[in-house]
């Protein structure tokens, strides 16, 4: 019996949620093509090339036969056949099996969604140290785990789950030189109370910065990102791919980079949205979001601004990027922007130990410390034996020799 394109595509293939024009294969390869005008034959030719005898193990339901693996005589036995099937169906070698990874994972309970709750709230400690022989990276992870009291988020618990973790390590309080993380409260905690100096992550405080410069274009963000939900629709997609085949973004408001890459793409798109007919742009909702021609230039200059905004949210993500690096873009974006003072300065009012981290900048640079930069620093003067009592230990024993040789 010949089973129809449709029916064999059903079996073989999954539309992508997001564009319908591309086409998932079981194997994992993609293909682009719009079925409703050329059909499945592209689609096909892939069974034929990568899936031969495909005809014979699809149902004329839209499935694939259970026991695909009786094609190819392997017995009775049911671990047999569902370990055939699993290399044939996802193109593994054969050898694959043999694998000792594979056979412990293959007895192990694997993990499902179900076995992860939501809302659970994770904390890393993570140490950090100068690099060594045996460990080059510089940094080990402590810890990945929710606090043991999950009702009780405050500060406390979290110094008690910091202390703890130490504890198991056989590492006293006074190892830690510092604490570095996000400017929130709880973890300030540790630099007000806890008496460790507590070192802000920068690119909190620059995400904080950005935020506060984006407040002046609040209109237009919120417009964009209206244009950008309704372009999402279905409807809106349609519209859409009228007229262009690039797609919208949606911001995403943990991050203003997003909103950065929403208003680039409604930048790109806005040749495309003045080709809509009037029509389509009732139809999508979308008529009444049209840019107007001082719009447009104010959302230009705003997306240059962002980009250059961005490079330096790119330049915090080095591992190698020192305090006085930072200081130097964080001046730089100051000068250029005045209202991300406010979150940016040396003496930002978010900073927990602004001393302290203004005597980091100023060691790096080698320029001379005040008293108070000095006193705040103090804990990262390394032990050193006493130059006194060494060479008091030198003189004596030059005397002993020296009585010895006069005996």
């Amino acid at each position: 019996m010949i089973i129809p394109s449709r029916i064999i595509y059903q079996a073989w293939f999954k539309p992508d949620v997001a564009d319908q024009r591309y086409h998932h294969c079981i194997c994992g390869k993609v293909y682009q093509q719009d079925v409703t005008i050329s059909g499945y034959s592209n689609l096909l030719q892939h069974l034929k090339a990568a899936h031969k005898g495909y005809e014979a193990i699809t149902n004329v339901k839209g499935t694939l036969q259970p026991a695909i693996t009786e094609l190819l005589q392997l017995g009775k036995s049911a671990s047999l056949n569902k370990g055939a099937n699993w290399i044939v169906m996802k193109a593994l070698p054969l050898s694959f099996c043999e694998d000792p990874h594979t056979r412990v994972t293959a007895h192990a309970k694997g993990p499902h969604a179900r076995d992860h709750e939501e809302g659970v709230h994770y904390v890393g400690l993570v140490a950090v140290f100068p690099p060594t022989d045996a460990n080059p990276a510089g940094r080990v992870l402590l810890a990945f785990s929710p606090l043991e009291d999950e009702s009780d988020h405050g500060a406390q618990s979290l110094s008690n789950s910091l202390a703890d973790t130490l504890s198991e390590f056989e590492r006293p309080w006074s190892c830690v030189l510092f604490v570095v993380g996000d400017n929130c409260s709880v973890n300030q905690y540790l630099g007000d109370r806890g008496g460790i100096p507590f070192i802000g992550w920068a690119s909190h405080r620059y995400n904080l910065a950005v935020q506060l410069f984006q407040e002046d274009y609040s209109d237009l963000v919120t417009k964009a990102n209206k244009l950008m939900l309704k372009l999402s629709t279905v409807k809106g997609r349609a519209c859409l791919d009228s007229v262009t085949g690039v797609h919208p973004k949606i911001k995403n408001e943990t991050r203003w980079s997003s909103t950065m890459k929403m208003l680039k793409r409604w930048n790109d798109l806005i040749p495309a949205l003045r080709q809509m007919s009037t029509k389509n742009a009732v139809k999508c909702g979308v008529d009444k979001l049209m840019l107007s021609a001082t719009e447009a230039m104010e959302l230009s200059k705003l997306v240059k601004d962002l980009t250059k905004l961005d490079s330096v949210t790119i330049a915090l993500q080095d591992e190698e990027l020192t305090m006085l690096q930072v200081r130097d873009r964080f001046d730089h974006t100051i000068a250029k922007y005045p209202i991300t003072k406010k979150y940016l300065s040396a003496n930002a009012a978010i900073i927990n130990n602004a001393p302290f981290e203004r005597a980091l900048v100023k060691l790096q640079s080698g320029r001379k410390l005040t008293p108070v930069e000095r006193e705040a620093s103090a804990r990262l003067l390394a032990p050193a034996v006493e130059e006194t009592s060494l060479r008091v230990s030198l003189r004596r024993r030059s005397r002993s020799r020296r009585s010895s040789a006069a005996v």
